[in-house]
């Protein structure tokens, strides 16, 4: 049934139609490729027989396919015909479809230039009936190619339109169109006032004025922004958005100009002329309809081109998996926070041996109705062989849940380094479980927080890297190489920090000498708490005493280790457990020595115990007896008071250079107080050995520091043979201690030249004139890059307002903080990098031992097979875990849903 129109409407379709016959008579291109029929029926097809058939062939069904787009419901009655043969004309033995598929309704076909043809319902049926059918076209493959070539061509002239230009809409806006042109948007004050700055001059050269943007309000008061106005760039003319997108009338001279397809043209009309257009036009009645329905049909497809409705709906959906997938992530961290296992040997919801990653995920389902809906579902379709397309729950997601994360926590320490400039590399090497030579790569900077705005020193951790070449220049080029794979600048090093050995350490070919042959300000500073390591190792192996005492501490340790029978022995007299000794843990020794200096007695009691059970075997009987012996002696009562008060104050230090916040003055003050009670105890022999006495009077021990065979031995060597408390004093105890005293010196000389080399700004307060100028200028010329002459003027000024502005003995980071917090950075812009710098240097790669507990623990017998790229995103979520617990979950699960992505646009 056909709607009523009126005569206006008739008359106004008849006079478009003799248009367009006129059009299609002056189109002489028609005639190459249709012929008049011969035979009496109008609306048979005829053929065509040319050269060049093919290309008309794709031509002609161009022509058709364009104009069946434009297809208009506004015809007459259906009696009329049409008077060009409709669709195309074919070459010998191609076949074609109908143009149309509806019976009824009249259509009308229009093309741009090529051709065009009208024709009625009833001429279309009939030669339906005559043509093949449509499995017949499908099977020719001529005709399938002109079918690719009409689909491609609408996707091509679909994305060629701007949306934003009505001069360029179709004639006749289908609904997925005027969607499309909605969702472009309508202008805000910002868009329209740069439409406003490039529209051109009017006829009469008069500009735009920016008062034509907005409305005037019935008061007078208020401005309202007039959004509608669109200009067209390609046709230069000005129009109304929202009429042009729903009116009928933009082919006609009735309505406003704005409406037309003509549009206001400044070129034929002057801008003055809007200020009464402009009003005129937004308080017209087809005006308010056209704007209720631009923004009636906004809110329906909601930004996203669809329903209201299912838009909610499907919006509804995206949050439940966005809630999923946080909780999923909450799992992650946990996990891999605490280096604990994912999976299990089974993935199936509900059993015991599922892992820890499901398991969690179980018992949170208790108490979370979004985790509970869904592992029901999971667990349904488990149970009927069903497998569903996405859980997330599989070994796989887990992987991409651990790498993603593990990702951004090192991005965001890359950001951070690289807005604190300076850094320092610390190296370190152990091998794994796997018997795999891990390298880790720890990045050491000075970092201002945004928050607080203080500086702080941060030691982050960057990879594992399988790596099992020693020599210095290929450990170098490893370094390197990674440092440029994360973008990392080397010319930025200010720093080196590794351990002592020659490969690392050397001079010439060791790794420090190789960066510093691409980056010379990268000043090389040996681990602290390694070299005080090393300087106890050497006393404890300087004399053969040292040696018996420290060996008779780790063999009673074996012993009673080595049997639970007799550990429960040493637990019932002594009441607390021994130790073994570490050669790389130096901590451990004092943890070996305290325990039998302060329980000598229980341990001899628990020792007698062993050697009365009489079950025993040779060897073990043989060891405990000679221990028995030997630490029922008065040398062992004096070691181990010597040991203790040693090992104390070393253990004090090591603590203090193993931290991660300190600077290098820190370290060699310490090393100072240090090297000072180590002398102050070696004028302490008296006292050493009269609290060693009051110990063997209390355990009637013999105090006796020979033996009667080393004493015979010596008498007969040397007539005048020496006192033994002397002869103890001279070959045992100044021995080790001269030992501890001269490796203290010796090893930590290099931290005393940096900190000499940065006395400028460690001593500015105290430093006079001439030291002043002349240590800045040593600085000026170590880092030629980083400060200038005016260095020095900035020191000079700084040790005048010193003692007036900050507090005294300040730190380098607290001098920094103070001069930032006091906003004093622009005056001390030097100083502030000169500090930045001293503090950026390491202390020691305790850092990378850190790393290398975190390694036992999360690469461990159970997990030997380990990829590295898992490796490196657990260790990471692990040691950087407070990064960790600050991830966005918003950009996590934007990461994820992209690499879902690529993943299904992959070849």
């Amino acid at each position: 049934m056909y709607h009523h129109k009126s005569g206006s409407q008739k008359r106004k379709e008849q006079r478009q139609r003799k248009a367009e016959e006129e059009k299609l008579k002056k189109k002489k291109v028609i005639e190459q490729y249709f012929k008049k029929p011969e035979s009496d029926r109008g609306d048979e097809v005829q053929e065509v027989r040319t050269e060049t058939s093919e290309e008309m062939i794709v031509q002609t069904a161009s022509s058709c396919h364009a104009a069946s787009e434009s297809i208009s419901s506004v015809m007459e009655e259906e009696d009329e015909t049409c008077n060009v043969p409709p669709c195309a004309v074919l070459e010998e033995g191609v076949q074609t479809q109908s143009c149309t598929t509806s019976p009824k309704r009249p259509v009308t076909i229009e093309e741009d230039s090529s051709s065009c043809a009208v024709m009625s319902s009833s001429a279309c049926t009939e030669m339906e009936e005559e043509t093949p059918s449509s499995t017949d076209v499908r099977s020719n493959p001529e005709t399938r190619d002109v079918a690719l070539n009409l689909t491609s061509l609408e996707q091509s002239s679909e994305e060629e339109i701007d949306w934003k230009d009505p001069a360029l809409w179709p004639d006749v806006l289908k609904d997925n169109e005027r969607e499309k042109i909605v969702l472009s948007g309508l202008f805000n004050a910002e868009q329209l006032n740069n439409m406003a700055q490039s529209l051109p001059k009017d006829v009469k050269d008069h500009s735009f004025s920016d008062f034509l943007l907005y409305a005037k309000s019935s008061n007078g008061r208020e401005k309202i922004l007039r959004d509608w106005l669109r200009w067209s760039p390609s046709k230069k003319v000005l129009y109304c958005a929202t009429c042009m997108a729903f009116s009928n009338d933009r082919f006609t001279k009735k309505g406003s100009i704005l409406c037309r397809k003509d549009g206001f043209d400044p070129s034929k009309y002057m801008w003055h002329r809007l200020y009464m257009k402009l009003p005129e036009h937004e308080q017209s009645a087809q005006h308010r309809k056209h704007y209720w329905s631009w923004r009636t049909l906004q809110k329906s497809i909601g930004g996203h081109g669809v329903d209201f409705v299912i838009q909610r709906n499907l919006s509804k959906e995206a949050d439940k998996f966005v809630a999923l997938l946080e909780r999923l992530l909450d799992v992650t961290l946990h996990l891999a926070s605490r280096n604990m296992a994912f999976r299990g040997s089974s993935q199936r919801i509900g059993e015991i041996h599922n892992g820890n990653f499901l398991g969690t995920l179980e018992i949170l389902a208790r108490y979370d109705v979004v985790l509970r809906e869904h592992l029901e579902k999971v667990k349904a379709s488990q149970e009927k062989g069903k497998r569903l397309p996405a859980h997330y729950l599989s070994w796989a997601t887990q992987n991409e849940f651990i790498n993603i994360c593990g990702k951004h926590v090192l991005n965001a320490i890359l950001s951070e380094r690289k807005a604190a400039i300076y850094f320092a590399i610390i190296c370190d090497a152990t091998p794994d479980v796997s018997h795999t030579e891990q390298n880790v790569i720890v990045l050491r900077y000075v970092y201002r927080d945004p928050q607080n705005g203080k500086w702080n020193i941060e030691e982050r951790f960057i990879e594992f890297c399988d790596f099992f070449q020693k020599t210095g220049e290929e450990i170098a080029d490893m370094i390197m190489s990674r440092l440029n794979e994360h973008a990392i600048d080397l010319q930025d090093c200010r720093g080196q920090g590794y351990d002592n050995g020659a490969n690392m350490s050397g001079r010439i070919k060791g790794v420090r000498a190789k960066i510093q042959e691409t980056c010379p300000t990268a000043l090389f500073c040996p681990c602290a708490a390694h070299s005080l390591n090393l300087v106890g190792v050497h006393a404890a192996a300087s004399c053969p005493e040292m040696k018996t005492f420290f060996g008779s501490v780790n063999r009673l340790y074996i012993l009673f280790s080595s049997s639970p029978a007799r550990w429960n022995t040493l637990i019932e007299e002594v009441g607390r457990s021994l130790h073994g000794l570490s050669e790389t843990r130096w901590s451990s020794r004092i943890e070996a020595v305290r325990p039998i200096a302060q329980n000598l007695p229980s341990i001899l009691k628990a020792l007698e115990k062993v050697l009365a059970s009489r079950k025993l075997s040779n060897d073990a009987h043989s060891d405990a007896q000679g221990l028995y012996d030997y630490f029922s002696s008065f040398r062992a009562v004096v070691l181990a008071t010597f040991w203790v008060k040693v090992l104390t104050s070393f253990e004090e230090r090591n603590k203090i250079l193993q931290s991660r916040s300190i600077s290098m003055e820190i370290g060699v003050a310490n090393i100072k107080a240090l090297s000072d009670e180590m002398k102050l105890l070696r004028e302490k022999w008296p006292v050493l050995l009269s609290e060693a006495s009051a110990v063997a009077d209390c355990m009637e021990i013999p105090k006796e520091l020979l033996n009667h065979q080393q004493l015979r031995q010596r008498k007969s060597k040397h007539h005048d043979a020496k006192d033994p408390e002397e002869h103890f004093k001279a070959n045992v105890f100044l021995v080790a201690m001269d030992t501890i005293i001269s490796d203290l010196h010796q090893r930590f000389k290099s931290m005393e030249e940096v900190c000499k080399l940065f006395s400028p700004i460690l001593k500015v307060r105290t430093i006079s004139e001439e030291d002043l100028v002349a240590s800045t200028e040593e600085l000026i010329s170590a880092y030629p890059n980083d400060f200038t002459s005016s260095l020095l003027s900035e020191l000079q000024h700084l040790q005048k307002v010193y003692e007036a502005t900050f507090p005294e003995n300040m730190g380098p980071l607290d001098l920094l903080n103070a001069i930032y917090e006091l906003e004093l950075q622009g005056i001390f812009g030097e100083v502030c990098i000169a500090l930045r710098i001293f503090t950026t240097l390491p202390l020691s790669v305790a850092e990378g031992e850190r790393a290398f507990s975190k390694l036992s623990l999360i690469k461990n017998y159970l997990r030997s097979t380990m990829s590295e790229q898992r490796l490196n995103s657990l260790a990471i979520l692990s040691i950087e875990h407070e990064l960790a617990r600050q991830l966005c979950y918003k950009d996590l699960i934007k990461d994820f849903a992209n690499l879902k992505v690529r993943r299904l646009i992959a070849p």
